[in-house]
């Protein structure tokens, strides 16, 4: 057979892969093995010009303290009621490579979701009605077409916990800009409380239920502190692979005021949702790992950064979830 031949066959087996890869143009969604999400919401540059752009929300408008719609004649109020835009550059790279080094960690796939629209035209990682801030459809902002993109993400997370058997976990991939250097893992505890576990004023125990992986802690019956400080906690992975988390080993080495004036994402809407927090009997467990964008814009980096994510998520996986293997 000629070599033409052969071409013909791989870009035939190519063609079928990408075929069912995508659930629609703007939701990509790569089939998996085991019970491992990788999710990617925020990486995507693709602007459709026939959707409007989000927009600050307008504040005290049709009963809610902050109402979004893109194409509404109300006064947008940018100090009341803001609303992230930018994208989280070079996060889909860097996930896409985390899920293979966890497939050849583990030697199955991961389930792998990716927003494929820009965050300015759509933000799946909002709710559509926040009722802790009275913020209503901050993502889609009252647009159909986005709010379809939206249930279909959303959709394809819970289709994929239905079918899943016993527990689990999904790693949410975003970027952050507050220049320290630092992932930071946001498994739902604020840093004031993460800051009370470290000085031993609270052990955060009686908050337990409030954390995106109470699924794991009460199978376990770890303690808060073993799961964000402890020596198999996703942070102390992380740093062992050579990259600062926070919060990690590194986090018990500041002073008060360092630690105080740090920024930190504790997790957003996706991991609220699809996590096993304030549940009852919901196996699967969910973390948001915010990158660094001293990492994210270093092309020298990325790769190394990737490997070492995907390496640290493999040892917390294999640790706390090896029954997902079998």
């Amino acid at each position: 057979m000629t070599w033409k031949y052969h071409l013909m066959l791989l870009w035939g087996a190519l063609h079928v892969v990408q075929a069912h890869e995508f659930d629609s143009e703007f939701v990509q969604y790569i089939p998996g093995e085991i019970n491992v999400i990788v999710s990617i919401p925020h990486g995507s540059r693709s602007s459709p010009t026939s959707w409007p752009s989000r927009r600050a929300g307008c504040s005290n408008t049709n009963g809610y303290d902050c109402f979004y719609s893109s194409t509404s004649s109300c006064v947008p109020d940018p100090n009341s009621c803001s609303y992230g835009y930018f994208t989280d550059a070079f996060t889909e790279d860097i996930g896409i490579e985390v899920a293979n080094v966890v497939k050849q960690r583990l030697g199955k796939q991961p389930h792998v979701l990716i927003l494929k629209v820009a965050r300015k035209k759509l933000d799946v990682n909002r709710p559509i009605f926040n009722s802790y801030n009275g913020k209503y459809d901050e993502g889609a902002q009252g647009f159909a077409p986005a709010q379809a993109v939206y249930d279909k993400y959303h959709g394809r997370l819970a289709q994929i916990k239905s079918q899943m058997m016993g527990r689990g976990i999904l790693l949410d991939i975003h970027g952050q800009a507050h220049k320290q250097n630092s992932t930071e893992l946001g498994y739902l505890f604020r840093l004031d409380q993460i800051e009370d576990l470290i000085n031993g004023v609270d052990n955060l125990e009686t908050q337990r239920r409030r954390c995106g992986l109470l699924s794991l802690l009460d199978e376990t019956n770890a303690s808060v502190w073993d799961m964000l400080l402890g020596p198999n906690s996703l942070g102390k992975y992380l740093e062992d692979q050579g990259f600062k988390a926070l919060p990690g080993p590194s986090t018990l080495q500041m002073s008060a005021a360092t630690l105080s004036g740090l920024n930190y994402f504790n997790g957003g809407h996706t991991v609220k949702e699809h996590g096993s927090r304030y549940s009852n009997g919901k196996q699967m467990d969910a973390v948001q790992a915010e990158i660094p964008g001293e990492i994210r814009w270093s092309s020298s980096l990325r790769p190394t950064y990737a490997q070492a994510l995907g390496n640290a998520f493999s040892d917390f996986v294999l640790h706390f979830y090896p029954n997902i293997l079998v």
